[in-house]
């Protein structure tokens, strides 16, 4: 997790920068807990030089790619196939200008240990 404190990260600074890309990411995620994502950018801001691109993830026990109060970052070209519960997860709906563009979701399982819309 690529984690911020609003107060000090704002969305007017970006002290923080996370770049994940063409990796492979399998049997990951933890089960029946929340915040245990394989890739969760958290509470950063504004972070226009982040970018999560290319990767596999796959065989995930809890969602595949989270942001949460997050602006302006790039999900881009991932491949995310056999996830439990939202596979690219916007969590609050208070994240603007991100980009998720180009991603292929293949087998999004329903899951009863998270959130209801999971």
């Amino acid at each position: 997790m690529i984690h911020g404190n609003n107060e000090e990260n704002g969305f007017g600074k970006e002290e923080t920068i996370g770049k994940i890309m063409y990796i492979e990411l399998t049997d990951v995620g933890q089960a029946f807990k929340m915040g245990r994502y394989p890739i969760h950018f958290h509470m950063l801001g504004k972070v226009t030089r982040s970018i999560v691109k290319g990767n596999s993830i796959h065989q995930t026990y809890n969602r595949g790619i989270a942001i949460h109060a997050v602006s302006y970052f790039r999900v881009i070209q991932n491949v995310i196939y056999n996830a439990m519960g939202h596979s690219v997860f916007l969590e609050d709906a208070i994240e603007t200008q991100n980009i998720i563009d180009g991603n292929l979701v293949i087998k999004t399982n329903r899951s009863t240990s998270l959130l209801n819309v999971d």
